[in-house]
C-alpha cells in the first residue's frame, strides 16, 4: 500500500524539519513542540544512509509496523495460546486503518511496536524473573516514552503484574527479584535522559527536554472536572479553546473508536470479551485492561482541550484488545464450521 498511499501529511512535515535540524546540528531546534523524540532521529539516519525524506520514513514505517507482529505473537502466545495469537496477528495485519496510518510518516508505527514489545518483555520478565528481561523491557518503555507520552502508561502492567506476582510468591528470593528488577526497569528511561541531557543538552532545563505538557493539562482537566475556573495561564496554555459539551464529547470519542476499531473488530472485541472472561478473571490480562483504559482517558483529556479524538489515537488500544478480538472471530466461525457441517456442507466448514 505504501505505493499507492501518500505517506506526506502536516505531521509529516514537521518530522522531516526536526531531523532536518539533527543533520544540520541544531540538536535545540530539533526539540520543537514534542522535545526529545526518537522518531526525527531514525529518520534523519535513514537519510543518512542514502534515502530521500518520504521514501525513508515510508520504509520505515511499513518495516516497524511489520514487526509489530513479532512481539504480539510472543505475548499472546504465552497468555493465551497459538490459535488465539497466530488469528490476533493476522486481525492486526489487515486492520485497514493500521495499514493506512502504517504509510505517512508518522511516529505511531513505531511506538505500535516498542509498546508491544515492552509488554511481551514485561510478561517474560515478571514470569520468568530474570534480570535480562527487565532490562530489555526498560530500554522497551524508555523508548516508548520517547516516542510519544503514552508509554508511560506502561508502568501500570509492570507495577500490576509484579503485585501479583508478589502476593502468590511465598520464597524471599523472588520477591526480592521482582522488587529488584522493577527498579531496574524504571530506572532505565529517567537514566538514559540523564545520560542524553549531559551529552547534548546540558545548560537547558528538564521541560525543554521531556514533553511535560500532556501532565499539566491533564492536572488543568481534573481541576476543570471537579468544578475550577479556567485561569488565564490555563487559556495561554490551551489557545483559548472553550470546552465542548459534554454530549458533543461523546459523539467526538466515540466517532474516533469506532474508526479506529471499525464496527466489525469492536462487536468481536464485545463478543470475545464475554467469551475470555475466565482469562479476565485470572486477572493475567487485567494489567493490559487498565493500560487501555489509561489510555482511552489520556484521549479524553486531549479531546477535552484541542476538540480532537482521531481514530489513530486509539489504534494502541486496538492493538491490546487484539486477543478479544481473536476469540470473538475464533468462536463465530466455530459456530459457523458446526453450522455447515449440520447442513452436509463439509467443504464450506473447512473454508
Amino acid at each position: 500500500m505504501a505505493w499507492r498511499l501518500p505517506g506526506l501529511c502536516p505531521d509529516a512535515v514537521l518530522y522531516i524539519d526536526l531531523a532536518k535540524a539533527i543533520e544540520a546540528g541544531q540538536l535545540q531546534t530539533a526539540l520543537g513542540n514534542v522535545r526529545f523524540n526518537i522518531f526525527p532521529l531514525i529518520l534523519s539516519y535513514l537519510h543518512q544512509a542514502g534515502l530521500p525524506w518520504e521514501t525513508a520514513g515510508a520504509a520505515w514505517g511499513v518495516l516497524i509496523s511489520s514487526c509489530t507482529v513479532l512481539p504480539l505473537f510472543g505475548w499472546l502466545r504465552r497468555a493465551f495460546d497459538q490459535q488465539v495469537a497466530v488469528t490476533a496477528c493476522i486481525l492486526y495485519a489487515i486492520h485497514a486503518g493500521m495499514i493506512r496510518w502504517s504509510v505517512e510518516i508518522i511516529r505511531d508505527p513505531t511506538f505500535w511496536f516498542l509498546m508491544t514489545a515492552a509488554i511481551y518483555f514485561l510478561w517474560r520478565a515478571v514470569a520468568e524473573l530474570r534480570w535480562a528481561w527487565y532490562a530489555v523491557a526498560g530500554f522497551a518503555i524508555a523508548l516508548a516514552c520517547m516516542t510519544r507520552f503514552e508509554g508511560i502508561f506502561l508502568i501500570v502492567p509492570i507495577g500490576a503484574w509484579s503485585w501479583r506476582k508478589k502476593m502468590a510468591s511465598v520464597d524471599n528470593f523472588s520477591r526480592r527479584r521482582l522488587l529488584g528488577g522493577g527498579l531496574l526497569c524504571l530506572s532505565i528511561y529517567p537514566a538514559l535522559m540523564a545520560m542524553i541531557y549531559l551529552t547534548w543538552y546540558r545548560g537547558l532545563s528538564a521541560t525543554d527536554i521531556v514533553r511535560t505538557e500532556p501532565m499539566m493539562l491533564a492536572q488543568d482537566w481534573a481541576q476543570e472536572t471537579l468544578g475550577g475556573e479556567r485561569s488565564a495561564e490555563k487559556k495561554k496554555r490551551t489557545d483559548l479553546l472553550a470546552p465542548l459539551p459534554i454530549w458533543k464529547m461523546a459523539e467526538r470519542f466515540a466517532t474516533g473508536m469506532a474508526k479506529g476499531f471499525t464496527p466489525l473488530y469492536f462487536l468481536a472485541a464485545l463478543d470475545g470479551m464475554v467469551l475470555g472472561k475466565r482469562a479476565l478473571a485470572q486477572r493475567d490480562y487485567r494489567p493490559i485492561i487498565y493500560l487501555a483504559g489509561s489510555i482511552l482517558l489520556a484521549i479524553w483529556v486531549h479531546l477535552y482541550w484541542s476538540h480532537e479524538a482521531g481514530q489513530r489515537y486509539f489504534f494502541p488500544v486496538v492493538i491490546v484488545t487484539l486477543p478479544f478480538v481473536a476469540i470473538g472471530f475464533l468462536q463465530v466461525s466455530t459456530g459457523a464450521s458446526i453450522w455447515f457441517r449440520k447442513l452436509q456442507r463439509p467443504a464450506i466448514a473447512r473454508a
